[in-house]
């Protein structure tokens, strides 16, 4: 408060101590007083500023209240480095603040009074605006850890995302490229019209003994089949595949696959009918299939020599 030289500082301090008993007087000159006033007192300020009122004009020039806010916290969050001052004749009151994750230097936050010496806010007002100031810097720290984790975030995925997308490219490029190499591709199933695309698989038995088991196990597989004895004649073009028959010297047979170079990757097709047809022979329900490209599984694709061994074996 601004004072007149005649103004008795004892008094004036018993008269706020009658109402806040715990205040301190904590700077004294010829033209100022300046006092500590806790805000657990707050309830006794009215009463306080009437007595106070009644001193106006006589050794009191103007008395007002300063209270340091949360606004320096608040720019602390927002990324500003001060706080401006009102251009007031009031006096500040400095507290220093030291918490965990940051620390401010005090800046006073002005209440005014009018010349008169009425308060622009009191009692329920001012704790209303503490409320309010502790609503928002919890907020902002709100907000300040929501961008710490926007930012761990985004790392994960810059991280992430070639990974993803080498997998995706990988994967797309092999589901386009890649298809099971089946004979129903090559060969009519039993019943089915002539077709220019389609033929019979033809057998070429030169063992002279009977294949029955064979031509069953073929024929299990959905293939229309033809059987002929005698040796297989070069000729031949009205078939996409033949597979011949020999036997040795022992009692073991041999297979000759013959493709027509109209039908491409039919080797493996034939030779995959033959394995398939031995698994029927002994009874046995799977069977094995065959694609036009090696299957790269997704624990290769994650390895760069894996990567470079799919593209070699495309070549």
């Amino acid at each position: 408060m601004q004072v007149t030289p005649s103004c008795d500082a004892e008094a004036i301090t018993s008269l706020i101590k009658q109402h806040v008993s715990s205040a301190k007087l904590s700077t004294q000159n010829v033209e100022d007083l300046t006092f500590t006033l806790p805000f657990l007192n707050m309830d006794a300020f009215p009463a306080l500023f009437s007595d106070l009122e009644g001193h106006v004009g006589r050794d009191i020039v103007s008395y007002g209240v300063s209270i340091t806010t949360l606004d320096d916290v608040f720019l602390k969050l927002e990324g500003e480095a001060e706080i401006e001052k009102g251009d007031y004749g009031v006096f500040a009151q400095e507290q220093n603040e030291e918490e965990d994750h940051f620390s401010s230097e005090p800046e006073d936050s002005i209440l005014l009074m009018s010349d008169s010496g009425t308060p622009t806010i009191s009692g329920l007002a001012l704790w209303r605006q503490q409320v309010l100031a502790v609503a928002r810097i919890r907020y902002l720290k709100l907000i300040h850890d929501i961008k710490g984790f926007r930012s761990i975030l985004l790392l994960l995925v810059l991280f992430i995302l070639p990974l993803v997308t080498t997998i995706i490219l990988v994967d797309s490029m092999h589901s386009t490229n890649t298809w099971e190499l089946t004979p129903q591709l090559y060969f009519r199933r039993p019943g089915d019209r002539a077709h220019r695309y389609y033929s019979n698989l033809l057998l070429v038995n030169t063992t002279g003994l009977p294949i029955e088991n064979l031509v069953h196990g073929i024929t299990a597989q959905d293939i229309a089949v033809d059987v002929l004895d005698g040796p297989y004649d070069e000729n031949t073009t009205a078939y996409n595949g033949a597979i011949e028959i020999t036997r040795g010297n022992n009692t073991d047979y041999g297979y000759k696959i013959i493709g027509n170079p109209r039908a491409h990757n039919i080797l493996p097709v034939l030779v995959n009918i033959i394995s398939n047809s031995f698994m029927r022979v002994y009874n046995s329900k799977e069977r094995i299939r065959v694609w036009n490209d090696p299957i790269v599984t997704v624990s290769t694709c994650l390895s760069v020599p894996g990567l470079l061994l799919y593209h070699v074996m495309r070549l």
